[in-house]
């Protein structure tokens, strides 16, 4: 009978054990799924950032030419953009 009672101890430690593995397995999993969403989401935002800096330099590009144009030596038409930026 003290046997019967060791095994079903031992069963329901063992049972337990599994359970408990199986819990960490799925929050491991779980834990990576999201980590994964989150370097998607960083991907798609540098991405997006990235365009952004290729347009705000072609404004830029642009406003410098402008200057140029407009009788400014280079060297003046940066110190303009670097004191307005694209406000001008």
């Amino acid at each position: 009978m003290a046997e019967d009672n060791e095994d079903n101890d031992s069963q329901y430690d063992e049972f337990h054990e599994r359970e408990k593995e199986r819990d960490q397995k799925m929050e491991q999993s779980q834990s990576l799924k999201e980590m994964r969403e989150s370097l998607d989401t960083l991907k798609l935002f540098s991405e997006s950032y990235v365009e952004a800096i290729r347009v705000q330099a072609t404004i830029l590009k642009s406003a410098f030419d402008a200057l140029v144009s407009a009788g400014f030596t280079d060297t003046q038409a940066i110190e303009i953009i670097k004191v307005r930026g694209s406000n001008l």
